[in-house]
């Protein structure tokens, strides 16, 4: 079989049309003689990236589609959109609030780290987030998220942002702008 090098490894021309189709730089496909690691990463995050565009554009079903049934969802505040779901309805449901409370809210993945395989995947990822608000004033925060995959499927996500910024977002637009459901308790369960 001919190979070509690529840097310091080779690579099997076998492997170019998978890199053209992933839109791949070349260089990752060398993962595929590997075993798939670096290729398994980069689909990954691909994927990640591209929930949350979907997100961004108020499709959360990119997001929830590739959830679990019985995926747990902890997002860090004590706020109308703060603590635990343990199943994907009420996480549907989570996401429908979130959307009606913000809507137009706009994350950015600045970084996203993809470690493990199929059968244990850790995501990490770094969010530059953004909101026009009623006052036309832009919110701005960064987020983490810890995403845990058992075969594509997130069964763990820990949501961490400044849950001080986030919580009085939330009250100013319960109290100035008569949106009352900022103001709920969470969805748990």
């Amino acid at each position: 079989m001919k190979t070509m090098k690529m840097g310091n490894k080779t690579a099997n021309p076998a492997l170019e049309p998978i890199a053209a189709r992933w839109a791949a730089p070349a260089e990752l496909c060398v993962g595929l003689q590997q075993g798939g690691y670096l290729m398994y990463h980069f689909v990954v995050a691909r994927i990640v990236r591209r929930s949350f565009r979907h997100l961004s554009q108020g499709d959360y079903r990119a997001a929830t589609g590739l959830m679990s049934e019985k995926c747990h969802y902890h997002f860090v505040g004590h706020h109308a959109l703060g603590g635990h779901r343990h199943s994907s309805a009420l996480i549907t449901k989570w996401f429908e609030r979130f959307l009606r409370i913000l809507p137009g809210f706009q994350f950015v993945p600045v970084n996203v780290v993809v470690k493990g395989w199929p059968w244990k995947t850790i995501v990490v990822v770094r969010l530059q987030v953004s909101w026009k608000r009623p006052d036309g004033r832009l919110y701005e925060n960064v987020a983490l998220q810890m995403v845990t995959l058992k075969w594509f499927k997130a069964v763990d996500i820990l949501t961490i942002d400044d849950s001080q910024a986030f919580g009085v977002l939330l009250t100013e637009l319960a109290q100035s702008f008569g949106i009352s459901e900022a103001a709920a308790a969470p969805i748990e369960g």
